[in-house]
């Protein structure tokens, strides 16, 4: 009688976690960063809300044990503090050049005014 009662339990416990993950893991964000990527950082101290909300570009430098990021400035200077993953945005740098080149040819031919 009580393996039946414990397996019930059991059974009912671990389907309870099986949601409790799922759930998690849905609301949760996981960014990792491999070193070396660049990265924006949300600022803290945003005062106005008119100014940008992410600051930056940085360099992973790299992962601690905890989760967080160490992060290098644009000098190479380590910063002060360790960013948690989800003050961090990756940013794609590769593709401004192909935006600004869009922007060029459409002033160009006259699509997109000088300003």
């Amino acid at each position: 009688m009580t393996k039946i009662i414990f397996l019930a339990i059991h059974t009912k416990a671990r389907a309870t976690q099986k949601r409790m993950i799922e759930r998690f893991n849905k609301t949760v964000l996981h960014n990792e960063f491999p070193d070396g990527a660049k990265v924006m950082s949300l600022d803290p101290i945003k005062g106005d809300k008119l100014l940008p909300r992410y600051v930056g570009p940085f360099t992973v430098l790299r992962r601690t044990t905890g989760g967080s990021y160490e992060l290098k400035g644009g000098t190479g200077a380590l910063l002060g503090r360790k960013f948690a993953p989800s003050f961090a945005k990756s940013r794609q740098f590769e593709r401004i050049p192909e935006v600004l080149g869009l922007v060029t040819r459409l002033r160009g031919a006259g699509k997109l005014s000088p300003e």
